[in-house]
């Protein structure tokens, strides 16, 4: 076998074949893919393709080539679970974020941030008589 390799008689390689992309490929479900997950990403490709087709003649600017089969990523268990955990840990980063600024919002008193805000407007009450601008005006 190794004489005829060399000698050209026989193909060595699988990348010297080339494989056709057909319709049975989109909806072969391997074996770590959950099946329905595979029908339906397929089935929304299908629809978006075929609107996005009518909408590509209406408007011939539009790129083509355009479609949702990326999708079918989630079909698989382990790009799932992944995108599961990230939505999870995300919003639980988002809410314990959310209450440690509602906390360190809500601990100084009420009166403390009126008083601050009054003097601070005193402040600049007194800058502006102050300047040439506010004596004209005054």
């Amino acid at each position: 076998m190794n004489l005829k390799v060399k000698r050209g008689l026989r193909k060595c390689s699988p990348d010297d074949i080339p494989v056709r992309h057909t319709d049975r490929a989109d909806r072969l479900i391997k074996s770590y893919e959950f099946a329905w997950i595979v029908r339906l990403t397929v089935w929304i490709a299908a629809r978006f393709d075929e609107q996005y087709d009518r909408l590509r003649r209406r408007y011939p600017a539009l790129p083509a080539g355009l479609g949702l089969h990326w999708l079918r990523v989630f079909a698989a268990r382990q790009n799932l679970l992944f995108f599961a955990v990230l939505l999870v840990s995300t919003y639980l980063l988002w809410s314990v974020l959310a209450a440690l600024s509602a906390t360190s919002s809500a601990s100084r008193p009420i009166s403390a941030t009126a008083a601050t805000s009054a003097g601070a407007a005193a402040r600049q009450h007194q800058r502006r008589a102050g300047s040439p601008r506010g004596r004209q005006r005054a």
